[in-house]
């Protein structure tokens, strides 16, 4: 079933390219999104092999945010002036929010280009194989309710189907989300406030972990496209670790510094 899965995942993502390149040559090439010169993909093989393909490790970063640090040593300053210790373990954004990763994201994302999900999952795959080991299962955090619908896709959902299917990684939708709003658009308190009631663990999960129909899973890695403030990845922490999950820990593409 799977390999057939695969087969489509992968048949659909050729189509997208053959389309791609075809309006390229027609229009006489397209820029890269990240240098700007001409290419016939949205990357040109320079910058993905010495810009996304070299990410650095999580040495020299927060434990809790993953923030680069500067003179500190296992946590920012920011992370230790919490009063309560933070449910997320270790929090890995492998690129930070800024010129051209931010840019990069935004043709993902908000223009649909999605010849870019089998590589975001490929430095994904190799984040996690090097810094959070085996026995790891991925717990997207789920899209805004209606989203699929709209838009036919969702970026998280993407790339856990790459990393699914094409990298045999085990993923578990065990989350869902009521909210509607953008937490872009809000506060940190306002995050908060919206986290709490939006992210949640469905009745229906829960039956099916009770019945033994899903295993409940001992660690969990949490998977985002883009940590700002860390309020909902920690908020999805908690009700995993209410579900009786013991151990979370999270990975993004991307985080604000």
């Amino acid at each position: 079933m799977k390999n057939i899965q695969f087969f489509l995942l992968a048949a659909g993502h050729w189509l997208r390219k053959i389309i791609y390149l075809t309006l390229s040559l027609c229009l006489g090439g397209d820029e890269c999104l990240v240098c700007g010169r001409r290419a016939l993909t949205p990357l040109c093989p320079s910058c993905r092999d010495k810009r996304l393909l070299t990410w650095e490790g999580a040495e020299g970063r927060c434990k809790t945010c993953g923030k680069p640090l500067i003179s500190e040593a296992g946590l920012c300053m920011e992370c230790r002036k919490r009063e309560e210790a933070s449910p997320v373990e270790l929090c890995f954004p492998v690129f930070s929010y800024r010129l051209w990763m931010k840019d990069l994201l935004f043709a993902w994302k908000t223009q649909g280009v999605r010849l870019l999900s089998p590589l975001f999952a490929r430095i994904i795959a190799e984040v996690i194989g090097e810094n959070f080991g085996d026995n790891m299962v991925i717990v997207p955090v789920p899209p805004r309710p209606g989203k699929l619908r709209r838009k036919g896709w969702d970026q998280v959902e993407d790339l856990c189907r790459w990393l699914d299917l094409a990298h045999r990684m085990p993923v578990l939708r065990l989350l869902r989300r009521r909210s509607a709003v953008q937490q872009k658009k809000l506060t940190r308190d306002e995050r908060s406030r919206n986290a709490q009631a939006a992210y949640y663990v469905p009745d229906s999960i829960r039956d099916k972990i009770d019945r033994g129909k899903i295993p409940l899973p001992r660690r969990v890695l949490l998977l985002d496209d883009v940590r700002t403030t860390g309020v909902t990845l920690e908020t999805c922490a908690g009700a995993l670790k209410a579900l009786g999950v013991e151990r979370v820990s999270a990975v993004a593409l991307a985080g604000v510094n």
